[in-house]
């Protein structure tokens, strides 16, 4: 996950206008003031959508009792997992 989040963020930063540059240890993005704001926006934007692909792993009732049944009709909490990968 660690390297495709680092290509999606210097992907959104261009698009935000900062400049990747070389540095010491890697890379390194620079923003002007107006970039980073864009680059917020556009970080936010990206989550959301992430976010609304998300499927419901398991639910939880009123009383905090988990279930996998996602079927259920008096379950109210929906979980989410995110995959993570190494």
């Amino acid at each position: 996950m660690g390297d495709a989040m680092n290509e999606r963020i210097k992907e959104l930063a261009e698009q935000a206008g900062a400049t990747v540059h070389k540095a010491m240890h890697g890379e390194a993005i620079s923003f002007l003031e107006n970039d980073l704001e864009r680059f917020a926006e556009l970080v936010r934007q990206d989550y959301l959508r992430e976010l609304k692909e998300l499927k419901p792993v398991a639910y939880m009732d009123s009383k905090g009792i988990l279930f996998n049944d996602t079927t259920h009709p008096h379950l109210n909490t929906p979980l989410y997992a995110l995959e993570v990968t190494k």
